[in-house]
């Protein structure tokens, strides 16, 4: 399964760990991120640290074996139809690289962004659904 990751759920999974963490690492999902997630984590790692209460130090090792498994992508790379028809999708303008990835991936995005899935054109999983959908597909996962 291909899946396009949003930078809150990242900042979960590092902060919380346990079973987002476990999805992040699972060879049954192909996770794909925009590049700029590498600088919402650079703003924001303090705060991440203090709430998952480990170092900086290792959040950067986790987050650099996250970067030799899961390929971050420029929307560079991208059509500009593509990118067009995600800008139409993407209920935020900040938002658009995720569905410009989406869409040129021909991926879902796991987000817990409600307003991700005013739209039906890309399948949106939160956290919760991803869980269950592993649950029935493979028992011995989580």
């Amino acid at each position: 399964m291909q899946l396009v990751v949003d930078a809150n759920i990242l900042f979960r999974a590092l902060i919380g760990r346990g079973k987002i963490l476990n999805l992040f690492f699972s060879d049954k999902i192909n996770l794909l991120a925009p590049e700029f997630l590498l600088q919402e984590f650079e703003t924001h790692k303090s705060e991440i640290a203090r709430k998952g209460k480990v170092f900086i130090m290792e959040l950067k090792q986790v987050l650099s074996l996250l970067k030799e498994r899961k390929p971050l992508i420029s929307s560079e790379e991208v059509s500009s139809s593509i990118k067009s028809k995600a800008k139409h999708l993407s209920p935020h303008s900040k938002d658009n690289a995720y569905f410009t990835i989406a869409l040129a991936f021909d991926a879902a995005i796991w987000s817990e962004e409600k307003s991700f899935k005013k739209q039906s054109e890309i399948k949106i999983f939160n956290t919760s659904e991803l869980i269950e959908l592993f649950k029935e597909k493979f028992p011995d996962f989580i």
